[in-house]
């Protein structure tokens, strides 16, 4: 999958996405966490159940 500044890679046996992003890209990058430590970080989990994964958790 890809568009533009992003590209995402991965493998059914792998059980998870590699996410590439263009730096910069105002949608990834809200102007509230610019200059701190994160800025420019997107982590993002998928699960099937969220409220499951929560209680896990």
């Amino acid at each position: 999958m890809s568009a533009e500044g992003f590209v995402s890679l991965s493998r059914p046996d792998a059980g998870f996405n590699l996410v590439f992003l263009k730096t910069g890209l105002e949608t990834f990058k809200p102007i509230h966490m610019r200059g701190h430590r994160a800025d420019g970080l997107l982590v993002a989990f998928v699960v099937d159940d969220i409220d499951r994964e929560y209680a896990r958790l």
